[in-house]
């Protein structure tokens, strides 16, 4: 902006007759950072007075996710746009700290709402630094609060009420104006509006221009299939949706995808698909990231908008190869037997299998070539060399003998934690015996499964490094669910004893009351740091969450653990809503509260002596203690 300023200058010192063109426009970048005008680097606008807004998660910097319907006894919400530098969040930042001292002894909630693009956790930390704000406040990276609210400058304030429903959009007073600073308002619009509202009287909703700086958004003038269109959905859409996948249609062609045009809009603007529901301020990055950008959204709404032109066909015209293997298998797991999947429900089916080695080896690469619609997610156990299995068994048990377990979470198919082009790096030694896993979905018919194989490529010596396995959970006896109840809530705090070198990869786990997570690592100085956010939980999407880069924890500090759950009848996936939920064990009925961490530690440290370093003593507790306290969980 600042080049375009200076070569229009130029360009007047040339050419007289440009001058005042370009005074004009010159000024018209001034105002476009001052006050909402009609500008072509703004967006349409849309009104929501009125409206009642989507009920979405807010992940702030200073606090735990909350959705606004959870905080039940708020008379209304204030809603701020910030922006740190932005001239008019300077100004006002003191007195909206004196309002939200005032107000939020009246139960009124305040939110603000960082929506710069610039070094954003940096910027919005300085800005929630400066003015001591002590409401919750959120980054909004990828832009889902301000296109809710249709958001057009840093000085938008929102009032809704209880309900989610705007009764106010605009400036927090009149002081301010386009190029001009009055004395003192005149009229204090939110505090009006918040005071009526106390007050029980009549509250006429209204919508006015806010001064401040533009929220930035993409600029698309048109937008077409083979262009725009088509990379977005080979590399976000068809992983799943495939003639193999696990997604219920293909987008492998344009008609593919522009016949059901209306449908892929309403998910896209909803926020629906592609299924990745982590929080968009995360302090770390994933690597199987299905989540869409900014402008990648933007696109694909413009295309839906404009009739879903199709264009001129780029010369790859390939949307979706089917998945293969590279390398040849050195050693095979096979069914024992046919597996009868029934019409309705689930079913666990396990096997153990002795594969008699004669030495030590070591996974290199690991594919489970399953169908990819009926199974969940299967996973192989290495137990421990003399485990002896009895003819009934815990999983819970088996699970606590195993050192290694490797995961394939078929519900996100080629976004999973380890597919079969990744290093594993998993010991098996001399005479362990394997657990498998598989957790199979109905699908209204009667399915045989014959087909599930598991290969493994081994290396030829042993690696430098290794995976292992570390799961932190809630004990069972903690967690029980009252009858609709809909939001229970349980933390864990796990502190490290050494430091965790290189965790690369998250999973959580809940059952279908599960609501949604979170994680954060705790320096020692207290400072917190959310590296995992995940609303709405579905089991039908549970995958593995692989971060981009690597990241070390040093010593002495606290993993913290979130989860919620939601037991009543607005949770449609819930069996039963008037049932007890207890905790543990591994029948789905009840809940389950994990997070499993996958660390890459040398392949010559020995992995009890490793993971005894980060588990919790309180976890340790035998399997019939577990029970007993889950059949007498009181609350």
């Amino acid at each position: 902006m600042n080049t375009l300023f200076l070569y229009l200058v130029e360009i007047s010192r040339r050419d007289r007759a440009m001058k005042l063109f370009c005074v004009c426009l010159s000024l018209s970048f001034v105002v476009s950072c001052i006050h909402r005008l009609p500008s072509p680097f703004l967006e349409e606008s849309q009104s929501v007075i009125n409206k009642q807004i989507r009920d979405i998660t807010f992940w702030p910097l200073n606090g735990l996710s909350f959705r606004l319907s959870e905080l039940k006894e708020r008379k209304a919400f204030v809603i701020v746009m910030r922006e740190k530098d932005c001239p008019i969040s300077e100004k006002y930042g003191g007195r909206l700290k004196a309002m939200e001292e005032e107000y939020s002894k009246k139960g009124i909630q305040f939110i603000y709402v960082y929506v710069g693009q610039v070094r954003v956790h940096e910027m919005a930390r300085a800005d929630l630094k400066s003015f001591g704000f002590k409401s919750f406040y959120v980054v909004d990276l990828k832009q889902r609060i301000i296109n809710i609210l249709s958001a057009q400058t840093t000085g938008d304030v929102f009032v809704l009420n209880s309900d989610r429903r705007v009764i106010y959009k605009g400036p927090l007073d009149d002081q301010y104006h386009v190029l001009k600073k009055a004395l003192k308002a005149k009229n204090h619009y939110v505090r009006e509006v918040l005071d009526n509202l106390l007050s029980g009287e009549e509250i006429k909703p209204r919508e006015l221009p806010a001064p401040g700086c533009i929220i930035s958004r993409p600029v698309l003038p048109s937008a077409v299939y083979w262009k725009d269109v088509a990379p977005i959905v080979r590399n976000k859409c068809t992983s799943c949706h495939n003639p193999k996948g696990i997604g219920p249609m293909n987008f492998v062609r344009y008609e593919d995808v522009a016949g059901r045009g209306r449908m892929f809009e309403h998910v896209i603007r909803n926020d629906l698909m592609p299924p990745w529901y982590l929080a968009d301020n995360l302090e770390v990055e994933y690597d199987n990231d299905l989540s869409l950008g900014v402008k990648e959204k933007a696109l694909l709404l413009k295309w839906a908008k404009t009739g879903f032109k199709k264009g001129k066909a780029f010369q790859n015209r390939i949307l979706w190869k089917e998945r293969k293997r590279n390398w040849k298998a050195d050693y095979v797991i096979s069914l024992p037997e046919k597996v009868v999947i029934p019409e309705e429900g689930f079913l666990y089916h396990y096997f153990v299998i002795d594969p008699k080695f004669k030495e030590d080896k070591w996974i290199k690469f690991i594919d489970f070539d399953m169908k990819p619609k009926i199974i969940h997610h299967a996973r192989v156990l290495v137990l421990k060399p003399g485990f002896q299995f009895k003819q009934k068994f815990s999983f819970f048990e088996v699970k606590g003998n195993a050192q290694a377990v490797i995961t394939q979470n078929n519900s996100l198919l080629s976004n999973a934690g380890f597919d079969s082009e990744r290093r594993v790096d998993v010991k098996i030694p001399f005479q362990s015996k394997l657990l498998v896993e598989i957790h199979y979905e109905a699908q209204g018919k009667k399915i045989i499964d014959d087909s599930t194989h598991i290969n493994m490529k081994f290396y030829k010596k042993s690696p430098e490094s290794q995976y292992v396995e570390l799961v932190h959970f809630k004990n069972p006896e903690q967690i029980c669910i009252l009858p609709q109840e809909s939001h229970f809530y349980i933390k864990k705090t796990v502190k490290l004893k050494n430091k965790m070198d290189f965790l690369q990869y998250l999973s959580p786990h809940m059952h279908f009351r599960g609501k949604r997570t979170s994680a954060f690592i705790v320096d020692t100085k207290g400072n917190r740091r959310r590296i995992f956010g995940l609303d709405p939980w579905l089991a039908s999407f549970e995958t593995s969450y692989r971060l981009k880069e690597a990241i070390s924890i040093p010593k002495g500090s606290v993993l913290e653990y979130n989860w919620w759950f939601d037991n009543s009848e607005d949770n449609i996936f819930n069996p039963d809503p008037n049932q007890r939920v207890l905790g543990g064990l591994s029948r789905t009925e009840n809940e389950m509260a994990e997070y499993y961490l996958f660390v890459r530690i040398p392949s010559s440290l020995n992995f009890e002596s490793y993971s005894d370093s980060f588990s919790s003593q309180t976890e340790t507790r035998k399997i019939k203690d577990i029970e007993r306290a889950v059949q007498n969980c009181v609350r």
